[in-house]
């Protein structure tokens, strides 16, 4: 690894065992993130949530063994992604698990919202395989301590264009 990648995502995620979960009630979108991730780093452990209740049942469950990362959808059953990143960020033993959420809604309201509640990026969910690979190379190509830290909120919105 070199000097200047030693803090890119995707540099640490290929070095260690890197965990992330994906909190999303849809099978399908699990299915195709997990693929394009995978083809991006290959070898990442990825898990599901089915929604925001069972993120939070995980997270207590594995206090020992965190995931380093969390996709997190907006719209969900039973806790939606709202109400996960509050109980995410209220929490101490979470509060340093940077959160992407991951969402088809875009509007600004949503993303003001989720930035005051503490995710460390949001990301418009791409509709096709392809763009969802492209979405994770941009995403994994994040220096890991500018995400830690959150971008300025010009920069917390990723898209494509």
């Amino acid at each position: 690894m070199s000097e200047d990648n030693r803090y890119l995502l995707g540099e640490i995620a290929a070095s260690r065992p890197f965990h992330i979960i994906l909190a999303d009630d849809d099978v399908d979108d699990y299915d195709f993130f997990k693929e394009a991730m995978q083809s991006v780093v290959p070898g990442l452990n990825i898990s599901r949530a089915f929604d925001g209740a069972d993120l939070v049942r995980i997270l207590e469950k594995s206090s020992d063994a965190l995931p380093d990362l969390i996709f997190l959808d907006l719209n969900m059953p039973c806790r939606n992604g709202f109400e996960s990143l509050a109980v995410i960020r209220k929490n101490e033993k979470w509060i340093n698990i940077p959160v992407i959420i991951y969402s088809t809604s875009a509007f600004p309201d949503q993303i003001d919202n989720t930035y005051k509640l503490g995710a460390n990026l949001y990301v418009q969910k791409p509709d096709d395989f392809a763009a969802i690979v492209a979405i994770g190379k941009k995403i994994f190509s994040i220096n890991f301590d500018d995400l830690l830290c959150r971008p300025a909120k010009d920069d917390y919105f990723i898209t494509l264009k």
